[in-house]
């Protein structure tokens, strides 16, 4: 085949927008070239510039072979110069010819070439990125020209290239849009108004019709029928809701929030079609269905009434269930299964059940899991679906004092080997023995310590959820707050009380007096101690700042132990401040700690014995905290090394279901184990329901814990479904700490309920306060236990305001007279209870409410 000297024809030939004639003078001149759609390589340009006297600054090198004719018509390959031919001319056979072999192939492969995706030259994200387009004037073999235009043509393509590229970009993303109204379109004209497309498990998508104002449309309500079990609803008709079923859950009543028994709302979500299955067998109830319910769903008579969804409401965790206390579900224990099948009535109206809260524990977060019950309805928390998660607090506000080092550090050389937090601790914003992690300590940083936010914020808090804010009782927290200077006491201690009254006073004293007739009226403040700061002058401190009762550190009767874990202070030293404390009319708890180093079980148990036992103890309160190993402190080097191993879990709670059985019914067992979050336990309690754990244990070994919380009226409702019916008097004496005690309580002994405790002393000749020196006799606490009832309010269905205490302080004035021989009684009272004693003739002598015998 002839070709054109120096001319080769590329695998990948130019292609232009435009077929074009190219003139140029190769060895004739004016001769014209009709040149099909080729690509010369660098020789070949050379050879047709030189002739043409033009050459480009510039050319693109092409890596091609060049062809050539020898004498007897065969074609050599040569990679280098071409040859100048004889002749002049070029064949326009021998071009058709290399288009027919060369350049049809290589235009199939241009639009499309399989081997790399390419559409028209680029791939799909060439496309993307580089969009190129060709100027009109394209000739047939393409050079780089832009390093020889001028300037202004370069710009002019600039311009160009980027308008059409806006251009293609506009008509792209419209058509896209156009394409996706257009199937929206589509899908919403297959959409029933009434009747959902998407049912059930194809719920996934469907339309919200807009909010229809009731009343607005004339004739609606006319088709609400009052629907019974024996009378359901005719077709066209709906069943009513009557908000008067509801009772005391309206807002007439506040919805129970005033009185701190809040009322929660439950419904079920409108399902389309969706036909409840009910448990009408009896016999055949989940195994997972609570107790309660069980025993209500057979106590039904009419079968009729066994079409319906029932609703159960519990603690969630096991302690939650000891504190979430009474629930009542309002109207009935479910909903009626005449409300069901949901078919989009006109004027439907959803059943509603009203959960009851009555006498939920305060100043706790109850977590609380509501489910409804059918047979085709799942309960799965990880889709939540058949449950709802709520959570619920009622009032008591703990305040923490600023971060400071342990008191006895310069004693010993070293804070308590299981203590963490501190400002030298791995908790470093954290209080001593706190982490920094448990509720109040994040409450008291975010209010950087300051004990009049701290209280503010919760206050007003509790008022938004719609508690009852007008009694509350303060716990300090935060280490030992008597060994910090006065100065920053008194400032605390004022703070908190200015906070309720809304006074800005210049000293405590001032502070207390406008405290006790503020509208929110603190009836009490705990204050967390150790023996050593527990003497006359921090006590006589702590009556002035309207303390009533003291939390101290025990941890273990042995001498050893105590100087062990360089607890800096002696068992004597404990004896001590128990008897001091009560002698000024303090409520005594005592914090106790089993499982400590070089104990062991056994030895555990008889320090308990000892503690409930010997006079010299017989705390009115207990705190058990199992010993925790936590980073930062001395006893977790020593589980690292293996010199120190925590009780198995079945040990502890073996332990600790043997140690509730001691104790007494005048003693009450506040907690048994810490609030610090479990991630930050290395070693110790594994179990967050240790006390629930421990009661079944006592039930395997028949014993029973017979505490003050635990025969409380509201955890025997909960636990065991009784109320009292036959209540009380009764009196229980005994000799504690050099002094004679009388616990009068008002019970229903044979159901062993607990409704109301009064604790009487005759205090011992070493008192120290003036005011009890003498005959005196003196009530350290007394308690009626139920609901919350507001000050100046009574509620017939709750045990406080009945009388109950009032019976209780004419009991305490006859021993204290009669028996006691005093001719004085006196009251540790809260400053904001002072009123309700003044009613009974008592009058403010010192920090005491007393009056004559």
């Amino acid at each position: 085949m002839n070709s054109l000297p120096g001319v080769a024809f590329s695998a990948s030939p130019c292609f232009t927008q435009t077929k074009r004639s190219w003139s140029m003078s190769l060895g004739q001149k004016n001769s014209r070239l009709d040149c099909p759609d080729v690509r010369l390589s660098r020789q070949g340009r050379d050879a047709m510039y030189s002739n043409a006297r033009v050459r480009p600054r510039a050319t693109t090198t092409t890596t091609t072979t060049t062809t050539k004719g020898n004498k007897n018509g065969e074609h050599e390959r040569s990679g280098g110069h071409g040859e100048k031919s004889a002749s002049s001319s070029c064949p326009l056979e021998s071009v058709r010819a290399a288009a027919e072999h060369v350049v049809r192939p290589a235009v199939q492969k241009f639009l499309y070439n399989p081997e790399t995706g390419a559409v028209f030259g680029r791939t799909a994200s060439s496309w993307g990125m580089h969009f190129y387009f060709f100027s009109s004037s394209s000739r047939c073999a393409i050079f780089r020209y832009d390093k020889f235009d001028d300037n202004e043509k370069k710009i002019h393509q600039t311009r160009l290239g980027k308008r059409k590229i806006g251009l293609f970009y506009l008509v792209f993303y419209g058509v896209l849009a156009a394409l996706v109204a257009i199937c929206f379109w589509g899908f919403f004209q297959t959409i029933d108004p009434r009747r959902p497309t998407w049912q059930l498990e194809r719920s996934i998508i469907g339309t919200n019709p807009d909010y229809r104002t009731p009343g607005a449309t004339p004739g609606r309500g006319a088709n609400i029928a009052n629907c019974d079990y024996d009378r359901p609803p005719e077709p066209g008709q709906v069943c009513a809701v009557d908000v008067k079923n509801w009772v005391p859950c309206t807002v007439e009543n506040f919805y129970g929030y005033h009185k701190s028994s809040p009322c929660i709302f439950l419904k079920l979500n409108k399902i389309f079609g969706w036909r409840p299955e009910f448990y009408n067998d009896t016999n055949a109830l989940p195994e997972k269905m609570p107790r309660g319910l069980k025993k209500h769903i057979k106590e039904i008579t009419n079968r009729n009434e066994l079409n319906t969804i029932w609703v159960s409401c519990e603690g969630e965790y096991p302690a939650d269930q000891e504190n979430i206390g009474p629930v009542t579900i309002l109207p009935r224990h479910g909903f009626p299964g005449y409300y069901y099948p949901y078919e989009n009535s006109e004027g439907y109206l959803s059943p509603l059940v009203a959960v009851h809260f009555e006498r939920p524990r305060t100043g706790i977060l109850i977590n609380i899991e509501c489910k409804a019950w059918a047979k085709n309805i799942k309960h799965d928390r990880t889709d939540k679906i058949g449950s709802v998660h709520f959570e619920l607090m009622i009032a008591v506000v703990a305040v923490m004092c600023k971060p400071h080092r342990c008191p006895h550090i310069n004693m010993t050389g070293n804070i308590c080997v299981y203590c963490p937090g501190g400002p030298d601790s791995d908790f470093e914003y954290s209080t001593q023995s706190y982490t920094g992690y448990e509720p109040t300590s994040m409450r008291a940083i975010r209010a950087r310590y300051d004990p009049f936010l701290q209280t503010r914020h919760r206050v007003e808090q509790l008022k938004q959820l719609g508690h009852s804010v007008d009694k509350v009782e303060f716990i300090v927290m935060g280490g030992t707050f008597m060994s910090l200077p006065d100065d920053y006491r008194d400032y605390f201690i004022r703070n908190l009380h200015d906070a309720l009254s809304g006074h800005k006073s210049n000293n405590v004293a001032e502070a207390v007096l406008h405290s006790e007739y503020s509208r929110t009226k603190c009836i009490g403040i705990t204050i967390e101690t150790r023996p050593d700061y527990c003497l006359r002058k921090h006590l006589s401190d702590m009556l002035l700042y309207g303390c009533t009762r003291l939390e101290i550190g025990v941890q273990s009767v042995y001498e050893d132990v105590a100087r062990d874990t360089n607890r800096g202070h002696t068992v004597r030293a404990v004896c001590e401040s128990f008897q001091m404390s009560k002698d000024a009319g303090f409520k005594v708890i005592a914090h106790m700690m089993p499982d400590l180093p070089n104990v062991g079980i056994e030895r555990d148990i008889e320090q308990f014995k000892e503690f409930f036992e010997n006079p010299a103890f017989r705390a009115d309160g207990l705190k058990i905290y199992p010993t925790l190993v936590i980073r930062g402190t001395g006893l977790y080097e020593l589980w690292k090394t293996g010199r120190y191993k925590s009780y198995p879990p079945s040990m502890l709670i073996d332990l600790i279901a043997r140690v509730l059985a001691l104790i007494p019914p005048w003693t009450r067992v506040y907690r048994v184990q810490r609030d610090i979050p479990m991630p930050l336990v290395s070693s110790g309690v594994e179990h967050g329901n240790l006390r629930e754990l421990a009661l079944e244990r006592m039930k395997e070994l028949g014993v029973t814990c017979r505490d003050v919380r635990t025969r409380e009226v509201g955890i025997q409702e909960i636990h065991n479904k009784v109320q009292p019916y036959e209540v009380e008097l009764i009196r229980r004496d005994y000799v504690a700490n050099n002094g004679w005690e009388t616990f009068l309580s008002y019970e229903d002994p044979l159901q062993d309920i607990l409704v109301g405790l009064l604790r009487l002393r005759k205090c011992s000749p070493e008192t120290f306060r003036p005011e009890l020196q003498g005959k005196c006799s003196i009530v350290r606490e007394l308690h009626v236990y139920g609901s919350v009832v507001p000050v100046n309010a009574r509620d017939p269905t709750k045990f406080q305001h009945q009388g109950f205490g009032m019976l209780l302080m004419e009991e305490a004035a006859r021993i204290a007279k009669e028996e006691h021989g005093s001719t004085k009684i006196a009251v540790i009272s809260g400053v904001g209870t002072r009123e309700y004693y003044r009613k009974m003739g008592y009058e403010l002598d010192g920090p005491y409410m007393s009056k004559l015998l």
